[in-house]
């Protein structure tokens, strides 16, 4: 029995489905690049959302970039997005027909604002309830790692 690891090097990903991982991680990259790695640079406070989380600028805005870009090109794709009220999730895990992006624009927002390197965006894709792909961004080492269901990682 050969055990595939979870993660594997973008590079390798690629051939999998090119033209779809090629688009999102460049999507990915350009919103590190314009929206967090500026205010990772320039230090950020934080404040705490409702459930006591820590949330700031950074997130909302590369949030609303990802949304943005991810409705232009895929229109019949909902996108839920962890900045977003419970209400609203709730709503769109229960109506998803479709399929349904998932999105943490600034996964380790805690590490973020205390400056610690360590942090990632996170974007998957579920259909019928099952996630389908997903990919993970470190902007600071420009590392980008995908895992499509039924292709491996």
């Amino acid at each position: 029995m050969t055990v595939r690891p979870f993660f594997m090097p973008w590079e390798c990903v690629m051939e999998l489905n090119k033209p779809l991982c090629d688009s999102l991680g460049e999507l990915l990259r350009e919103v590190a690049r314009e929206e967090l790695l500026p205010r990772f640079a320039a230090g950020v406070e934080g404040s705490a959302k409702a459930d006591g989380s820590l949330v700031t600028e950074a997130d909302g805005a590369a949030q609303a970039r990802i949304i943005d870009e991810l409705q232009r090109r895929y229109p019949e794709i909902q996108v839920l997005g962890e900045e977003m009220s419970a209400e609203e999730q709730q709503r769109l895990l229960e109506n998803n027909d479709e399929g349904l992006w998932l999105l943490d624009p600034l996964d380790g927002t805690s590490n973020f604002a205390a400056g610690i390197p360590y942090f990632s965006l996170s974007l998957a894709l579920s259909r019928g309830g099952q996630v389908v792909m997903g990919l993970i961004l470190d902007p600071l080492r420009d590392e980008c790692f995908a895992a499509i269901g039924g292709q491996g990682a």
